[in-house]
Formats: structure tokens, C-alpha cells, sequence
């Protein structure tokens, strides 16, 4: 598989580190490709000859683990007693209970810790690395902080590596895009309530979120997430028990598992294959496993830590075929607790991540209408320069408002109302921008292949329904125009098409099987 350019980026950073830094962290998402970056680093070590250590936090992940590393084509030599230690082998993996046994007679050069954070939660993360001094370690994580947000320490690692963010996979499609369903603060409610989702019909009492109501779970998933495969967070086992009875007495497939029940497979398989639809867990996610697609997460556990909250968003942003974004329905006010999953944190060796990302009060007077006002000027981004519509709809002060339409990349973005408002705004115009690109590259590609394989009509089709099932099944107003202007149609065409298209019932054409098949490299 070819890497993409920030996975050789991240490689290439690592390699250079390593020159004259022994410990190194690595921040790098769930779904960014973890696997291939690391493989790929593991085969140049060992054509150095370098013999390298991969440790897992729980032996429950070997399995899937090992599944990885075969599909990169990688030997891997499993080490489960002192007597495995003679293998000619480079490549090793080890749980970290085996290790803290066997390490004095280990002979290796670069030590793995894979989900390094879980190592500073349990207390030894300085037994496992204490008297290796002269050995490389390479620490991942997609959450370098513990529990409450402190960093993992400067005095622990030499260098903090950091991958794309995951605002930026989603941007460039290797993570999917989601959708919040929440009761949030009443104040964020009313400046900011169109950022997320179906607010003013979400059932959780705020003033009861300690206790949350199972017939609430059970309502805003019938209301928001019905037939998505679901992956609840619950409290603890009994009330995760509970959860999956009610389910099932509302005629949904629903079962609670833990982390180390020992059917943990043969139960995630069933869920892979859509025999299950919802699991419910404790732990599940936050070790890591694999659970497949999952479309939405439902956190019924107020206590959830900042960090198992964050692994669980991640892995449901995990990409699947025919998976177009995740609902994530918060029970828990961790989006006013914690932020959006895609938030850029103040990731650090030394500082507390929320040090820098608190949400102060917004002291700035708004006009009543301003935010009515600012959501038609962003619609028509695109057509003029911003700042023109919003002189054009009477919009004197902006509120600084314009610096994330013109948003450096690197700009960290707040958590204040008007950031929190304006989020999918920016992504709505960031994306509508590259799938009007993408479109146009592939009807391009569609015109070149000739007229033997399907007519000039059923081609401007088949570029349409590629459009709404790849790039986005409700495009903008802007976007439909230059669909209008790409196709060719006349100019009224797209109001007709728009409230059509999605409904309109055809016959597959003569060839259209073959002609697929000549674009399906496009």
C-alpha cells in the first residue's frame, strides 16, 4: 500500500530523531494508518539488522495485532517465555507482564510501546523502561496526556512527534466527519446551538446527568441513530446490563461485554457482520479493539475521563466502505466538558492540555441577528470575497469572525461560542471547495472514455450519483451551481435536479457494468 505524504513525513521525522534522541513520542491518531507508518519503519530497522520489540498493554490485542503485521508482510516472533528468546527472529511482540520478566535477558535495540498512555494510568511506565538507558524507544499514543489532561512528563521522553491532527484527516477524508446530539450549557445552547446537532429535542436533564434515564438512550437512538451500528459507554456492568435488556425489550440485538470476557471475538465478529447491532461496554474502545464500522457511539457515562473519551471518538472516526459519518449522541456534556473530538489540543511534554484551550466567557455584545446574518454570508463563500458579503448583508463588526474563514492551518482554534458556531461552517466551505475539484476531475475523466461505453445523458448521471454517494448526499446551493456550470445544463437546471435527483428511479444503461470498470481507477 502506498503511504500517504504525512505518514512518509512522520517516518522521516522519527528516523532523523533517532539520530541523537533515544526516547521519543509519538502522537499519532487512531485511523491515520498506524500500522503501515510503524511497519514501515520496523522493515528499515531490521534491514540495519536492528532487532526490535513491539509491547502490547493487553494480550487480548494480539490476535488483531498480528493480523496487522502479517497483511504488511512482516515476521513476527511472539514471545511468551524465556524460551522464545532464541528465535533468530528481529521482530518480537511481547505483553508488558512478560516483559517486566524476561527484559534483563532480553537482547534488543528499539523498544515499541504501543497505547503508552495505559502505562502511566497503571503506574509503570518506569518499571518498564528502567535500566535502558542505552536502548531507543518509541512511545504511541493518540492521547500523549493522563486521565485529567496532564502531560506524560519532559523528564519521561526527549521529544514530542505530533502526525496530522485528526481535524485535518477528517479535511482530507482519512477519518470520517461526524454529527453531535447533545444537551449542552444553556449559555453555549443559545449562542452556539446550530454547531451541534438536534439540541432543543435531545432528552438528557442536565440537572439529573448523574443519573441518566435508559428510556432516554434508548429515544434519541430510535430519533437520530435507528439501524446505525452502535457502541453505547456505560457506567459500570450492571448498568451496562441493564441498558442492553431495555434495548433488547425494544426489539434491538443488544448485549453488554467486557474487555476480558473470553467470547470478546467471536461477539465483535457478530457485530462486524451485523448480527449484533448495538454493544455495550465499559472498556471496549478505550484498549484499543478493533470493532469494525462503527456508526455511532452513545456515551452514557458521565464519568468518563477526558482520555477513554477521546479513544472512543477516535475509534468510531475510523473509516469504513459505505460509512459517510458517525453519530455521536453525548449524554454526558463531555462536549462541554472536554470539547469536539477534532479540536486541536495543546498537546505537550510538560503542560496540561486544557491550559491553553479554557473556555473563558465571551464578554463581546452580538446584535440579536448577528449569527442569522453570518450564516448567509457563509453560504455564498465562494462566490464573492467574505468580507464583501458581509458589508453586502450589513454586517459592520465581524467579532474577529474572519480569521477563521482566512484560517491559517496551524491557527489553533477555541472552544469560545462564536469558534464553537462557525466549526462546521469552515468545514462545509473547505469541503465544498475540494469536491467541486474532485467532481470536476472525475467528469473529465467520464468525457475522455467515449460514447461506445454509455451516452453523453447517462454519463452526466452516473458523475451525479457518484457525487452524492462519495462527496456529500446534500450539496450547498453553491455547489449545485457549479455541478450546473460543469455538466453543462442549462441554468435554472439545478433548482428542478435539486429536489429530484435523490428520488429518481433508473434502469442500469447497456454497458454501464464495463463502464464502470474502466473508471474504477479514476
Amino acid at each position: 500500500m502506498e503511504l500517504r505524504h504525512y505518514q512518509r513525513e512522520l517516518i522521516a521525522e522519527i528516523n532523523a530523531e533517532f539520530i541523537n534522541k533515544k526516547k521519543l513520542l509519538i502522537q499519532i491518531p487512531i485511523g491515520s494508518g498506524k500500522t503501515i507508518t510503524i511497519s514501515e519503519c520496523i522493515k528499515s530497522w531490521i534491514l540495519k539488522g536492528e532487532r526490535i520489540v513491539l509491547l502490547l498493554h493487553k494480550p487480548q490485542l494480539l490476535n488483531q495485532v498480528l493480523k496487522k503485521f502479517f497483511k504488511q508482510n512482516l515476521s513476527v516472533k511472539v514471545i511468551e517465555n524465556k524460551e522464545d528468546l532464541n528465535s533468530s527472529n528481529l521482530f518480537y511482540i511481547i505483553s508488558s507482564e512478560t516483559f517486566l520478566e524476561l527484559k534483563d535477558n532480553m537482547n534488543f535495540d528499539i523498544l515499541i510501546i504501543d497505547e503508552v498512555h495505559h502505562y502511566f494510568e497503571d503506574n509503570i511506565y518506569e518499571n518498564l523502561i528502567k535500566n535502558l538507558n542505552n536502548k531507543k524507544i518509541l512511545a504511541l499514543t493518540s492521547t500523549p496526556c493522563r486521565k485529567d489532561g496532564t502531560a506524560l512528563g519532559q523528564n519521561q521522553f526527549d521529544v514530542l512527534i505530533k502526525s496530522l491532527s485528526i481535524s485535518k484527516l477528517i479535511l482530507n477524508a482519512s477519518l470520517s466527519d461526524y454529527k453531535i446530539f447533545s444537551s449542552i450549557d444553556e449559555k453555549i445552547l443559545e449562542q452556539g446551538n446550530k454547531t451541534i446537532q438536534g439540541t432543543e429535542n435531545f432528552k438528557t436533564s442536565l440537572q439529573k446527568i448523574n443519573k441518566i434515564e435508559i428510556k432516554d438512550l434508548i429515544e434519541n437512538w430510535f430519533r437520530y441513530a435507528y439501524d446505525k451500528q452502535t457502541i453505547i459507554i456505560a457506567s459500570n456492568k450492571e448498568e451496562g446490563k441493564k441498558i442492553a435488556d431495555e434495548y433488547c425489550a425494544s426489539a434491538i440485538n443488544a448485549i453488554y461485554i467486557d474487555f476480558e470476557d473470553e467470547d470478546i471475538d467471536i461477539i465483535v465478529r457478530a457485530f462486524i457482520n451485523k448480527e449484533i447491532k448495538i454493544i455495550i461496554t465499559t472498556n471496549l474502545l478505550k484498549h484499543g479493539y478493533n470493532c469494525g464500522s462503527i456508526e455511532c457511539i452513545q456515551f452514557a457515562n458521565p464519568n468518563e475521563d477526558f482520555v477513554s473519551y477521546m479513544q472512543a471518538c477516535n475509534q468510531a472516526l475510523i473509516p469504513a466502505e459505505d460509512k459517510n459519518s458517525v453519530i455521536i449522541l453525548d449524554h454526558s456534556n463531555f462536549i462541554n466538558k472536554y470539547g469536539f473530538p477534532d479540536d486541536k489540543f495543546n498537546w505537550s511534554l510538560d503542560q496540561n492540555i486544557f491550559k491553553n484551550n479554557s473556555k473563558e466567557e465571551n464578554e463581546e455584545v452580538l446584535e440579536e441577528d448577528f449569527f442569522e446574518k453570518i450564516n448567509l454570508a457563509i453560504k455564498q463563500v465562494g462566490e464573492r470575497d467574505f468580507r464583501e458579503i458581509c458589508k453586502a448583508e450589513g454586517i459592520e463588526e465581524l467579532h474577529g469572525i474572519e480569521k477563521f474563514i482566512y484560517k491559517d492551518p496551524e491557527e489553533e482554534i477555541n472552544n469560545d461560542p462564536i469558534s464553537l458556531y462557525l466549526r462546521q461552517f469552515e468545514r462545509k466551505c473547505i469541503s465544498a471547495s475540494a469536491n467541486i475539484q474532485r467532481f470536476t476531475e472525475y467528469y473529465t475523466a467520464l468525457e475522455s472514455l467515449g460514447a461506445e461505453y454509455v451516452n453523453q445523458h447517462e454519463k452526466r448521471n452516473l458523475a451525479l450519483q457518484w457525487y452524492f454517494k462519495n462527496l456529500s448526499a446534500t450539496p450547498s446551493e453553491w455547489e449545485w451551481q457549479r455541478i450546473n456550470e460543469i455538466l453543462g445544463y442549462s441554468p435554472d437546471w439545478w433548482k428542478y435536479q435539486k429536489s429530484y435527483i435523490h428520488f429518481k428511479k433508473r434502469k442500469t444503461p447497456k454497458n454501464i457494468n464495463i463502464f464502470k470498470q474502466k473508471i474504477t481507477s479514476i
